[in-house]
């Protein structure tokens, strides 16, 4: 009876030193994830910074990881600095189509995926804020060339240079109702 005792408390005593270092090491891991975690974060912040700034714009990401949550502040032009910022509801259709590109560029430099698109993203932009998101967006495209980018636009891309690595393909215009109907009117009184 006591060796089978002491076999069992033997047994329990591995299984709490199996314990604890199972939860070193899941502490370690935590540890790592939370660094990395931040990193991510902090490349992401920096390249927004940086690409709001190629419009003269200033913004910031606030990342709160333990509320999952994230604050995008944006002030659009340099000349109101000292001027309180804007989160992305306040600002025009054009600045809001500019700050949300920048983010999904930012976005982009730290997740590593192989295929990614862009829809419809220059809709609200004027032609100035188009041109400079069209060349932050290339440029950003043309430094990851392990990835396939796609960007669907109805906007006219004349300024955009095909190369070899930009390929454009422009779709037919939609046929219309109206369209259909007239051209049927021409084909009976014909």
């Amino acid at each position: 009876m006591r060796s089978k005792y002491k076999r069992i408390a033997d047994d329990i005593k591995k299984q709490h030193k199996f314990l604890d270092s199972l939860e070193k090491a899941l502490r370690k891991r935590e540890d790592a994830m939370a660094l990395f975690t931040e990193s991510k974060a902090l490349r992401c912040a920096m390249d927004f910074s940086n690409y709001l700034n190629s419009r003269e714009y200033q913004g910031t990401l606030k990342f709160d990881h333990h509320e999952q949550k994230l604050d995008i502040i944006v002030n659009p032009s340099k000349s109101r600095e000292g001027k309180e910022a804007k989160d992305l509801k306040s600002l025009s259709g054009g600045e809001r189509s500019f700050s949300t590109v920048s983010f999904l560029l930012a976005l982009w430099s730290i997740v590593e995926c192989p295929i990614l698109f862009l829809d419809e993203f220059d809709v609200f932009m004027d032609q100035i804020n188009r041109s400079i998101a069209m060349d932050l967006i290339l440029s950003a495209a043309k430094e990851k060339l392990n990835g396939q980018y796609v960007f669907l636009t109805p906007q006219e891309m004349g300024s955009i240079n095909p190369d070899q690595y930009v390929k454009m393909f422009k779709m037919p215009d939609p046929k219309r109702a109206i369209d259909l109907l007239s051209s049927n009117q021409e084909n009976e009184e014909n």
